[in-house]
């Protein structure tokens, strides 16, 4: 500690309880029984009885079945980033995974991923030129979702999106 704001204060006061005042071991108004209760019960009293009101909400069915998803075979993120007049690829698409790859697949995983998304891409681009870009998301998602199945197994949560520069 050789900061000027610390060389004031003797290093005995870091390491030492202070001697002056005693430790309060019965809170800051005495002990516990001499006080009186003017405390309201909390609401999820045990020894309460009756029907309590519980503070944790219930999920949608499809939120229950995408984090089961995302926990079971983990979650591809894709990210492509596109022209705005010819919509081609500025650059290869960027690929986030997370629980999906074993450490020794990582390499080849993300480029199968990379080949069969740019694939999908400008193949349905090639097929249907005017496409919305959430539809196009939407079969890049249904064709990497088949290939990623087939090549390994899995089926993991996907989410694909597309960014227009």
């Amino acid at each position: 500690m050789n900061s000027p704001l610390f060389d004031e204060i003797p290093t005995e006061a870091f390491f030492e309880p202070s001697k002056s005042t005693p430790p309060r071991r019965n809170g800051p108004k005495g002990p516990r029984s001499s006080r009186p209760h003017s405390r309201q019960k909390h609401p999820f009293d045990p020894k309460k009885r009756g029907p309590q009101k519980s503070r944790l909400r219930t999920v949608p069915k499809n939120v229950a079945i995408a984090r089961s998803a995302a926990a079971d075979s983990g979650v591809l993120v894709l990210v492509f980033l596109a022209e705005a007049n010819l919509r081609a690829l500025v650059q290869s698409p960027r690929i986030e995974s997370r629980g999906f790859f074993l450490p020794q697949e990582i390499r080849d995983g993300h480029k199968f991923l990379v080949s069969e998304s740019r694939r999908s891409y400008e193949e349905t681009l090639k097929d249907v030129p005017d496409i919305e870009t959430r539809d196009l998301e939407k079969i890049v998602k249904k064709d990497l979702e088949k290939a990623v199945s087939e090549r390994f197994g899995r089926t993991p949560l996907i989410i694909a999106a597309i960014l227009v520069a």
